[in-house]
C-alpha cells in the first residue's frame, strides 16, 4: 500500500515473488555491470601495459650491459699495463715470462657453453649476442686476471729468496783501512819467517775501529780462540758460506752464539789480540768448508766504506 503526503486516497501495488527475483536481477546487472566493463577493458590493456614495460625493462638491461663493457675496456688496459710489468718483475726474479699463448688464459672444449645454447637466444638474439658477448669477455678477463695475481705471486716469492740470498752474501769489507796483507797459499809468515799459506787478507785500521758484520747470518763462534786468531768471531751465511773475524780487541766482541746479525751491524772492534804485530783484523770467507779469496765478494769501491 502507498499513502501520498497530502491525500486521502490509498494505492495498492501487489509485487510476486517471481516479479520481486526478476527485479533483483536486473538491480544486480545494473550494479555489476560497470565493473564487469572494467575489468574487460583492463584485460584488454594489460598485455599492453607488460609489453611496455618488458621493452622498457630491455632498453635499461641493454645500457647497463653497454656501460659494463666500457669498464671492461678501462680494466682491460689495466690489465695490459700490469701484464707489461710483470714480465719486469719476473726478469729481476731469474724467472722465464709467461708465454703469449698462456696469457690469453683461454678455454674451449667439448662442453663449452655457446651463444646458441643459451636459454635468452630463443627468446632476443639480439640481447642473447650482446650478454653473452660481454660475459665471455668478462669472464676472460677474469681468467687473465687470475693468471697475472700467481705470476706476481711466484715473482714475488723469488725475489724475497733472492733478497734473503743476497743479503746472506758477503759483499763489503768488514773494517775502513786498507788491505795490508792480501789472500795466498803462500806466504811469509812476518813472525815466524816461515811459508804458510794466507787464506784471508789483513785490513790495517786503528786500534778500536769498528768491525762489521759482512752480510747477514747467525753468529757460530764469538770469543777468544787462545790461539793464533785470538779474539774471533765467525758468523755463518747459510748455503754453506761462513765469515772469520779475527785479531779483535780482548772483550770488544758485542755479540754472542746463536745471534742474528744484519750486514753493517757492529760485532767487535780492531785489536791486537793472537800471533799479530799491529792492529788489524784478519777476515776470511769459507764456502764449503774451503777458503775463497774475500777481494771477490766486495761489490765495488762504493762499499769499502
Amino acid at each position: 500500500m502507498v499513502i501520498r503526503e497530502g491525500e486521502t486516497r490509498i494505492r495498492h501495488y501487489q509485487l510476486t515473488l517471481r516479479t520481486l527475483q526478476a527485479a533483483l536481477g536486473v538491480g544486480v546487472v545494473v550494479l555489476l555491470l560497470p565493473i564487469l566493463l572494467a575489468a574487460a577493458y583492463g584485460a584488454t590493456q594489460q598485455p599492453a601495459q607488460d609489453a611496455a614495460q618488458l621493452a622498457q625493462a630491455n632498453e635499461l638491461l641493454v645500457q647497463e650491459v653497454t656501460d659494463i663493457r666500457k669498464e671492461m675496456r678501462r680494466l682491460e688496459a689495466s690489465v695490459i699495463s700490469l701484464s707489461a710489468k710483470d714480465e719486469r718483475y719476473r726478469v729481476l726474479a731469474n724467472l722465464d715470462p709467461l708465454d703469449d699463448e698462456v696469457k690469453l688464459a683461454g678455454v674451449g672444449g667439448p662442453g663449452t657453453r655457446t651463444l646458441q645454447t643459451s636459454k635468452l637466444w630463443q627468446l632476443d638474439q639480439d640481447l642473447a649476442a650482446l650478454t653473452y658477448g660481454t660475459s665471455a669477455e668478462l669472464e676472460a678477463l677474469t681468467r687473465r686476471a687470475n693468471l697475472l695475481a700467481s705470476s706476481w705471486n711466484e715473482a714475488s716469492s723469488a725475489l724475497e729468496t733472492q733478497n734473503d740470498l743476497w743479503e746472506r752474501t758477503p759483499s763489503i769489507l768488514p773494517v775502513k783501512g786498507h788491505i795490508s796483507s792480501r789472500f795466498t797459499y803462500r806466504r811469509m809468515h812476518p813472525i815466524l819467517n816461515v811459508h804458510r799459506p794466507h787464506l784471508g787478507i789483513d785490513i790495517s785500521a786503528r786500534r778500536g775501529t769498528p768491525v762489521m758484520a759482512a752480510a747477514k747470518g747467525t753468529v757460530r763462534f764469538a770469543g777468544d780462540t787462545r790461539g793464533d786468531y785470538g779474539w774471533m768471531v765467525d758468523i755463518d751465511h747459510g748455503n754453506g758460506v761462513v765469515t772469520r773475524y779475527a785479531h779483535l780487541e780482548r772483550g770488544s766482541i758485542r755479540v754472542r752464539r746463536g745471534q742474528t746479525v744484519d750486514r753493517w751491524d757492529k760485532i767487535a772492534e780492531v785489536g791486537t789480540t793472537g800471533l799479530t804485530t799491529s792492529p788489524h783484523v784478519h777476515y776470511e770467507v769459507i764456502v764449503g768448508g774451503r777458503a775463497r779469496n774475500p777481494e771477490h765478494y766486495v761489490i765495488g769501491d762504493v762499499l769499502r766504506f
